[in-house]
Parts: C-alpha cells; sequence; structure tokens
C-alpha cells in the first residue's frame, strides 16, 4: 500500500523542515514546495492526499492558489 502523501506549500524553510521531519519519520510521503508556482506545478503534477498551505508566499497568497487549485 502507498503510503499517503502530504505536500507542504511555505516559504519559511525552517517550518518546512520542522513539518517534514514530523511526518516523514510517521511514515508520510512529503513534498516541499517554497512559493506558489512550484507548490501549483507539484499539486497538479503529482496530486497529495493533504496539502498544508502557508497564506503568506511570495508572489500570490495561500488563498489565491487555494483557488488555483
Amino acid at each position: 500500500m502507498k503510503a499517503p502523501s502530504v505536500l507542504i506549500i511555505d516559504d519559511d524553510r525552517e517550518i518546512v523542515r520542522l513539518i517534514e521531519t514530523a511526518l516523514s519519520t510517521k511514515g508520510y510521503n512529503v513534498q516541499m514546495a517554497y512559493d506558489a508556482r512550484q507548490g501549483l506545478t507539484l499539486a497538479l503534477s503529482d496530486p497529495p492526499d493533504l496539502i498544508l498551505l502557508d497564506y503568506y508566499l511570495p508572489g500570490k497568497d495561500g488563498l489565491a492558489l487555494l483557488k488555483d487549485l
């Protein structure tokens, strides 16, 4: 059975690393994006089971990205 996948979209690399470490040690497959464009590309190319999305992102805020998704 495939591990559940999580996409973290946040521009704070420290927070992303903390979340990624916590989730990967529990068996989740974690992808990371540091801006809205990268996050949208990852989400559309390989849709995750869950997206953890920050509101404040460079270029486009999280709400606008959510609408794009």
